[in-house]
């Protein structure tokens, strides 16, 4: 059995989801961002981050 996997890294706008969109439709198995769903609760927004708004997680930590 491999266990083989890829991290997909790169800034805003990069094509991280387009890449892993098309990887999974291509039957990859792929992983959700744990990360995004982590500020998503913490804000409240399914949008991208304002200023405010990480600077309220930075004092809250």
């Amino acid at each position: 059995m491999s266990s083989r996997f890829v991290v997909v890294t790169g800034g805003p706008g990069a094509g991280k989801t387009t890449l892993v969109d098309a990887l999974r439709r291509a039957g990859h198995a792929c992983v959700a961002e744990a990360g995004r769903q982590i500020i998503q609760d913490q804000t409240g927004r399914q949008g991208g981050l304002n200023s405010q708004a990480v600077r309220r997680i930075v004092r809250s930590e």
